[in-house]
Parts: structure tokens; sequence; C-alpha cells
């Protein structure tokens, strides 16, 4: 575990450079804390909590055998990862990198979308989307990438992105519906509108496509189409009702599940709220909005796991807003930089403690200082 203290060790650093100068130390706080962080995810073994399961979706879409309830583009793309290597867990890693590389694109361009990635969500998130949930990790990186074009005015951009993300995990939908609910005017809204409208239909296109044509080709197809007169099915790689009852099934840990997200989701808007002394970052209707929502998501987690989900697609993109919204343009301000810098450290003392409190449990624990076994053996050899 030493490993992984002194890689948050030097994260922490480099959040301060960060707080400090961006650009003046950008090449120190790669180095001093994006680099260690991205080598702890390259270098992990079979580590967590989801890690056994996408190995065995990998395994399963090598052998031709895809599951129910993975998406479309997340096939495609093991597919093509796995042109690289045959190793399933490489290919995770493969699809870590993935998801690295986009989060950077996406604020690579914007001091205070650079300055969010690396004080708030890397710290919040990144574990998390490169080492345990990937598909959400990679629907994630993708809608961030999306709203940084939607508001650099590259709709048709930002609508294939969007397509991207929902095509990698559905629940990228939400980011954009939640997005489309704080437009700051109508000429917004109308913006989200049809990316929203494009965006829903390739999910219900996902979930339904295959049951209407598997209807069509039992009850409409002519004998001479089929194989000798039998039924032809297609494989029905989206289901909703099954993933509603897959969640449904995981019930909340504990009475106090969410409490953490719930907090630091309202120390943020807490910091965009009160972001100005004559005027707020946010209208009255984009905090109560915002209220809302971390608040019936709490709700939710406490009786089932969905709402912690929830709580977290809430979460991340409120950092969103606060990353590519023009009206939060003028935010970092010494202020905010200073209350942003403090978030971001609770919410590396959160990671470790659920990383304590739940290490150890299934068949790939979350123990990410692990090194792959492979890799120590390679390098057991180079020195003799």
């Amino acid at each position: 575990m030493i490993w992984y203290v002194i890689v948050l060790f030097l994260y922490t650093i480099c959040m301060g450079f960060a707080y400090l100068d961006l650009r003046k130390y950008l090449y120190t706080i790669l180095l001093l804390g994006v680099l260690p962080m991205l080598l702890l995810v390259l270098l992990r073994g079979s580590v967590g909590t989801d890690t056994a399961a996408y190995i065995r979706i990998v395994s399963d879409v090598k052998a031709n055998q895809t599951g129910i309830g993975i998406e479309e583009g997340f096939i495609y793309l093991i597919k093509a990862l796995l042109h690289v290597t045959n190793d399933p867990m490489f290919v995770l890693i493969l699809i870590a990198l993935v998801t690295t590389v986009v989060m950077f694109i996406a604020s690579k361009n914007d001091n205070r979308a650079l300055f969010v990635l690396l004080v708030c969500i890397m710290p919040l998130f990144y574990l998390d989307m490169t080492m345990n949930g990937l598909r959400y990790g990679l629907s994630f990186a993708f809608a961030m990438l999306a709203i940084s074009k939607f508001y650099q005015h590259h709709l048709f951009i930002s609508i294939s992105l969007g397509m991207i993300a929902v095509l990698f995990h559905v629940s990228g939908l939400l980011v954009f519906l939640i997005m489309a609910l704080l437009a700051d005017n109508k000429i917004e809204f109308i913006s989200w509108l049809k990316l929203m409208t494009i965006l829903l239909l390739v999910v219900l296109a996902q979930y339904y496509l295959v049951d209407i044509i598997n209807y069509f080709l039992k009850v409409k197809t002519p004998y001479f189409f089929t194989t000798k007169g039998a039924e032809v099915n297609l494989p029905l790689e989206l289901d909703a009702k099954g993933k509603y009852i897959a969640y449904k099934s995981f019930t909340s840990p504990s009475w106090y599940s969410g409490l953490a997200p719930l907090i630091i989701s309202w120390l943020l808007i807490y910091v965009l709220h009160a972001g100005k002394k004559q005027a707020t970052f946010l209208t009255n209707y984009q905090f109560y909005i915002l209220i809302s929502l971390t608040s019936v998501t709490f709700l939710l987690a406490k009786f089932s796991y969905a709402g912690l989900r929830l709580q977290l697609v809430v979460l991340f993109t409120i950092l969103l807003m606060m990353q590519f919204k023009p009206k939060l343009a003028g935010i970092m301000d010494e202020t905010i930089k200073k209350r942003m810098f403090v978030i971001g450290c609770i919410g590396v003392m959160v990671f470790v403690k659920n990383l304590i409190l739940t290490q150890g449990q299934g068949p790939s624990p979350f123990a990410p200082w692990l090194i792959n076994p492979n890799i120590v053996q390679f390098w057991n050899v180079i020195n003799g």
C-alpha cells in the first residue's frame, strides 16, 4: 500500500502547484501528480471491484459470446483492442488509457477546465473511472469532450461525441439531460434539446431495435429467407428490464451511503452560489434544480445502489459545468480556487476511507497499489 500512499501524496502536491499557477507549473504537475497516478492504473494487477467481471466480458467478446446488458460501443471497442492484444487485462488497461487521453484532450485548451480536472475530477473520479467502472468512465470522458465542443459551438462534433458516450454506457445520457436542465437561456436549451433528441434515439435503438428486427424476422420473414424455415434471432445486446432488475437487486450498503457525494456536491454548489459578491454564478432556478437532484439521489441511495450511481452522475455534471459553462468563465478567482483545493483534498480522504473499508472484498478487490505480477516478473528478469 506504500506505493498508493506515495502516489496520493505526490498528487496532493500536484494539486497545490495547480492552485499556485497552473500554466507555470504545468509540467511539474504532470510529472509529480498525473504520471504516478497514470502509472498506478497502467501497472495494476487484477484489482478493481468490477475488474473480474470486465475480464469475463472481454473473454466473452473474444469468443464471440456477447452478454446481455453490454452496450454496443463498448463491445466494438473491445473487438478493436483485441487486434492489439489478446490479453483481457491489457485490453482493460488500454481502455483506461483511452479514458485518460480523452479527458485531457477535453480540458487542455482552457485553464479553468484543466484546473477543475486536476483539482477535483481526478481526485474524486479518476481511479474509479479507470480501474472499477470502465464503461461509465469511457462514457463520462467522451461526455466531457462533447460538452467542451458544445460550448465551442461545434454542435455536429458534440452530437457525434455524445453518441459515442451513450454507446459506451447509457448513463452518459443523464449527464447531457442535467446539462440541458441547467441551460442559461432558451437558445442554449434548444441546442441541448437537439442533441438530446438524437442521443435518446440512439439509446432507444440500443434497447429496442434488435427486438423490433427479431419480431419482423419471426412474424414477417418468408420461408426462403430463413434457414430451412427455422426462426432467425439476432442477439439481444441490451435489456432495459434486465438492467432495472440488476440495479434493484443491489441494496444500499448502509444508512449513510451517499453522504460523502452529497456533502461534496453541496460544497461545490456553495462555491458556485456564493461565487460573487454582487451576483451568483447560478440562477435561483439552477440552484434549486441542483439542490433537488442531489437531495433526491441521496434519498434514493438509502434504498438502492442505483441512487449512488445517480449521485455520481449529478456530481460529475456539476464539475463539467464548472469546467465549460461560459457563464462560469470567471470562476477561478483566488477564493474559489482555495475552496476547490479543499474540496479536492476532501475527495482524496473520502476515497482513501472507502478504499480501507472495502479492500479485500470480492473476486478482484480494489487494492490499486498491487502491481501486475507479469510486470513484476518481467522486472525481476531484467534485474537478474
